[in-house]
This record gives C-alpha cells, structure tokens and sequence, in this order.
C-alpha cells in the first residue's frame, strides 16, 4: 500500500513462525559472539549499544544533566567481589529499583519472577560469570508479534560505586540489571524506559494478551478474577492514578507507583471471613501501613500455621492489604459476638505471658462496639486501635496488681486509672470503684477494661469543650450521671 512517496509493506506470518521463530536483534548472535571472544581471550564490548552517554538518555540523564556526571561503565567483577548472574533461584525480591522512574518494569519483572517457565523464556539459562564468561549475556523480549533474541555486554552504569538502575537484594547478583539493559538496548536508551505501563511490560516478556482493568467502578468478583488470574500464571499488577507524580499516602500507599500483585489468600478471622491481596513496592522498602500490614495486630488472631506461612516482618516492600473498589467497605464489620471470638483467640498468646486472668465478655465487648465502633459493629479497619488500648491496659493491670490476686482494690485501680492517662479525683475514683467492683470488693480485668473503655469515651467527650482538648472540668454527681450514661 502506497502513502506518499514512502511504502508500506505488510506482511503475514503464520502462527507457528510468530510463537517458535527467534530473530536476533541487530542480527547478533550470542553464541557466535561468545565463542569468538572466548577464542579471543577478549571481553565483548557490544557496538550497537557503547557504554557512554548515548545509552543513558538524552534528557534528565543526558551527557550534560546532573544525574549523568560521575556515571561510570564497569563489568560486575570490578566492582563486586563474587558476582552471579544467579545466586539461587530468581525471585520477586531481586528486582530493588534504582533512580529510573522504571517501576512498571520492575514491578513486571518481579511478577515474571513468580512462574519459572516464563521467566526462562526470558532469561535463558546457563549464563554465568565463572566457567565460559565473555562479557556477553542474552535475554528474549517479544516485540512485534516475535521473540527478539538481544545480546548485551555487561558493563553496567555505576555511580559511586553503586549500581544507578535496578539492583538485587543480593548484591553480588546481577540478571535484573542485565535484564533491564537488554530492555534499554531494545528501545534505544535507559531514559526510554522512564515512565510507562506495565501492561506493555507484561506483553513484552509473555507475547501474550494484555487487559486493564480500571476500578473508577466496582468490578464484580474482582478478588475471584484476581485469583483465577495468578493461578493460570497471568502477570498482574496495580496502580493508583495520579497526575502529580508519585505521592505518598498516609497509609503507606504511592500514588503514581506501579506495584506487582503476588498472592492471593482467604483467610478465617472469626466468624468474618477476609480475603487479602498481596502486593510488593519495586522500591523493596516502603509498605502499606494499615489493616493486615507487618505490625498489624490482627495476625496474632490467626492459627500460627497460616501466620508462618504468610506474614514476612521484613521491610522488604511486600505486604498484604484487602482489596476493595470504590464505595466499598475497606472489610466487613464485626458484632459483639464476632469482637468476643476475635478477643478470645487474640489473646490467648498475650495471657500466657500475664497474670491476667479470664476473658473478655459479651456485655464488655458490646460496651467496646459502642466506644470504638458504630453502635452495634466495629470496622476491622478501626480494630487495630482498639486492639492496641487492651494491650496496653493489659499491661498496666498486670502492672498495678502487686499482688498477683488477678484483682486490684481501689488504691491499685487509682494507679492503673492514673497511668492509662486517666488523671481523677478521690470522689471520683471512689465513685468508679463502687459501680465496677464485685461482691469482694475488687475490680478483675474484664471490668478494668470496660472502666477504661467508658473513661475513654467520657473524656473524648469533654475534651470537646475544652480549648486545645487540655484543661480541667468539674463536674457533679448528676452531671458525671449524665456524662456517663451518654457517652
């Protein structure tokens, strides 16, 4: 088909040819190009990608820029005492980013990672650094409905000593870099791979059918494809949108930020049952930090069987979160009975290093619903506080009761009341010992949580009217009443 003075010429070619034929980029044949340099006794220096400026970029990382100046070219053994192509088995953790804003490539690359018989599609097997090593190293992309066969040297841009772009969690380890260089060879520099889509990532290392999924509306049975997805070893990925670069969100979340998705699991909390969605940060630090993250308390509530095998308390930049579209509840709420089992399980290893005795009853976890929930519920997003206040209370009625009775008096609930923050009155003191104690004069630790936890609501309460939330009010019998009943 003709269009202006130039020719188009479009040509088919059958399936076969488009799955199993291998073109060589730049008609580079790795094993040829091994076997000379070998022969040689001389390490490949790639011509049609020179360790200069020009493989850099020509902007941000142009021969000019700032970000350029220092940048050395240097073979992995001259600056890496033992370097490897493979220490052991590749994994998600290999791929760390670098100062490139790459990370829809890393974070595909730490995907590809996740099924073997991808990767080594990708990466060919049996390159190394020791027996046979020329300097020459080859990776297989798909690019233009066939796999491209590209060949790289292996002398790597090096600034003060460290790696500038993708490094390993093992730093003598060297596929991801190597795999990142072909990927900039292919496209003409590593400024080129500065901004993009993982979609395109996936496509180019699978030859496979790439779909996005937008989550502006809800997608039915979104955690169901998710996990049918990875179980027939698709690549998947997420991201939140932005159009002001990357942001760091309160909880831990970057906007603008591409992430890979590694796992999906179902677990039982309660009578709730919660689905979670495990992802990793290419930056291999900086982690989501709310409900199911690391330090969430609400691992302890799991059968130690399923903690183990799913919780990693690394700062490794993969984490697990619930996934949910918009207008969805970040998980489902919890009634009292749910809040009493979740307890119960909760602190079973807590108790078996305190003197607390018992557990936490149905009208105390209700009076816990209407302090820390919505009257009748408690979101699981909001159970980590509360969780958080019991242990604490916790601690300090182990503290205060020095005689290890299990009980305190109310010379010991004063202190304990004192030390939670509660600073009160004789009167008032008094008046809470005589609407929580038992028929012996003591308070337990079920009814010291449910005297916290009304105090906790009574002086949010009163702390509202007060100018910076600090200050003293005194209030009468009738009023304290009032204030009691109704907050």
């Amino acid at each position: 088909m003709a269009s202006g003075s130039g020719r188009i010429t479009i040509q088919l070619v059958d399936e076969e040819a488009g799955a199993e034929g291998l073109q060589l980029f730049r008609g580079q044949s790795y094993e040829a190009i091994r076997a000379a340099c070998l022969d040689s006794g001389l390490l490949f220096r790639d011509p049609y990608f020179p360790a200069g400026p020009d493989a850099l970029g020509y902007d941000q990382l142009g021969p000019d820029s700032e970000k350029a100046k220092g940048v050395k070219w240097m073979r992995p053994h001259e600056f890496c005492a033992e370097p490897k192509f493979i220490c052991e088995d590749m994994s998600r953790t290999d791929v760390c980013q670098g100062s490139l804003g790459n990370c829809w490539f890393l974070a595909a690359a730490a995907s590809l990672t996740l099924y073997p018989r991808l990767l080594c599609r990708v990466v060919p097997p049996g390159q190394g650094f020791q027996h046979g090593y020329a300097g020459v190293f080859h990776f297989q992309l798909w690019q233009f409905g066939r796999w491209v066969d590209v060949v790289v040297d292996d002398r790597l841009p090096v600034r003060e000593g460290k790696l500038m772009f993708v490094r390993s969690e093992q730093r003598n380890e060297f596929w991801a870099p190597l795999l990142e260089k072909a990927y900039a060879k292919l496209h003409g520099s590593y400024e080129v791979m500065r901004g993009g889509h993982m979609n395109e990532a996936f496509v180019d290392f699978t030859g496979g059918v790439g779909e996005v999924l937008y989550l502006r509306h809800n997608v039915p049975g979104l955690f169901s494809v998710l996990r049918h997805a990875l179980a027939k070893e698709s690549l998947v990925g997420a991201t939140a949108l932005s159009d002001q670069g990357e942001i760091r969100t309160e909880d831990g979340l970057v906007k603008g930020h591409a992430y890979s998705v590694t796992g999906t699991h179902k677990v039982s909390l309660g009578f709730t049952k919660v689905r979670l969605l495990r992802l990793r940060n290419p930056w291999g630090r900086v982690e989501w930090t709310g409900a199911w993250s690391d330090s969430c308390p609400r691992w302890d509530a799991l059968p130690t069987e399923w903690r183990d095998a799913l919780l990693v308390k690394k700062e490794d930049g993969e984490f697990w979160l619930v996934p949910r579209g918009p207008g969805e509840r970040q998980e489902e709420e919890l009634n009292a009975p749910q809040l009493q089992t979740l307890l119960s399980i909760a602190m079973e290893p807590a108790r078996a290093h305190t003197r607390t005795p018992g557990e936490i009853g149905l009208r105390t976890c209700e009076q816990l619903l209407q302090c820390f929930g919505h009257g009748h519920s408690l979101a699981l997003h909001h159970f980590q506080q509360l969780w958080g206040l019991l242990l604490a209370w916790q601690a300090i009625f182990d503290r205060f009761d020095e005689d290890a009775s299990g009980t305190m008096n109310s010379y010991e609930l004063r202190l304990a009341l004192n030390a939670a923050g509660f600073h009160l009155n004789n009167q008032l003191t008094q008046a809470l010992t005589s609407r929580y104690r038992d028929s012996r004069l003591r308070v337990d630790f079920e009814r010291f949580v449910s005297c916290a936890a009304q105090l906790t609501c009574i002086f949010r309460h009163c702390s509202q009217h007060l100018d910076g939330g600090e200050g003293i009010i005194c209030l009468t019998r009738r009023q304290w009443t009032e204030v009691a009943t109704f907050s």
